[in-house]
């Protein structure tokens, strides 16, 4: 009899720690999804991944199971799951040369290349990563797509590959429609500002490093992709650590004529797509 309720004791304790234990895994954060055989499952790609079965477990403070064995508690590594996520732009524009203190912010393309008259366009992109992306974060890989929409439509279409450079100034997105856009308000993006009639850019046209982070040669109608490059990926991860002024788009030949492209904006319809791959 004794002996009976040692064992029935025994097992009461035990069954008190493996609930005890569960229940404190299912109120941490749900980074990973731990299911047993020693296999994982991310619950944001439904992909799944083999973990080894260490002697020791591993802290899984910070995990949560999708499924746990009925009486056993273990033991699985955790491994670390690749999260994705793409984003359309919080802001857009384009900057036209002749027409220095226009803005375009609520135009429905982002023109980029130069006229008929050798005049530049560059446009400009900005993405809410911290809004979207845990701090602390690591960027694996960012992708920029675009499509254009329209090419010149007189004299000869004159083809080049488009560049993206890391804005060094934030910027107005602004109220502005037009081929060339409209007068500016005070605080819009323009070609001379970044915020007008308060913050003219260091150079007019934008502010931006030589170092180009992305290129692809760009010719007719269609969708066209950037990257991934390593230098997207640390402009994504400065952009999620420090200051977030985005990407500016310019043609790689601004001296012949007719290199200008129009890309779809946010309020066209066919907004720019940033996909993050982060951990």
């Amino acid at each position: 009899m004794m002996e009976t309720r040692r064992v029935l004791a025994a097992l009461g304790l035990g069954l008190g720690l493996t609930l005890i234990a569960i229940l404190s895994l299912l109120s941490a954060p749900a980074a990973y999804a731990i299911q047993p055989e020693g296999k994982l499952v991310s619950e944001d790609t439904a992909s799944t991944l083999r973990a080894s079965k260490p002697t020791v477990a591993p802290d899984l403070t910070n995990y949560r199971p999708a499924t746990w064995p009925v009486g056993e508690a273990g033991p699985y590594t955790a491994v670390q799951v690749t999260r994705t996520i793409t984003l359309n732009p919080s802001k857009d524009s384009f900057l036209v040369e002749d027409f220095p203190n226009n803005n375009a912010g609520a135009h429905t393309h982002a023109s980029a290349g130069t006229n008929g008259q050798g005049s530049r366009r560059r446009a400009v992109f900005a993405f809410d990563i911290a809004g979207n992306i845990p701090a602390g974060s690591t960027i694996v890989s960012a992708t920029f797509k675009l499509d254009v929409v329209r090419v010149p439509n007189t004299g000869p279409q004159m083809d080049s590959s488009f560049e993206l450079h890391r804005l060094t100034a934030d910027w107005g997105e602004g109220g502005g429609t037009g081929n060339r856009g409209g007068p500016a308000n005070n605080g819009e993006v323009t070609w001379n500002s970044a915020f007008h009639n308060s913050s003219p850019w260091s150079t007019p046209g934008g502010d931006f490093p030589l170092t180009v982070s992305a290129s692809t040669p760009v010719t007719g109608t269609g969708s066209y992709t950037w990257g991934p490059t390593a230098d997207m990926a640390a402009d994504v991860q400065s952009w999620l650590d420090t200051a977030n002024y985005g990407w500016l788009l310019l043609s790689d030949d601004e001296v012949t004529n007719r290199t200008a492209r129009r890309f779809g904006s946010k309020e066209g319809g066919t907004a720019a797509r940033l996909t993050v791959e982060y951990t």
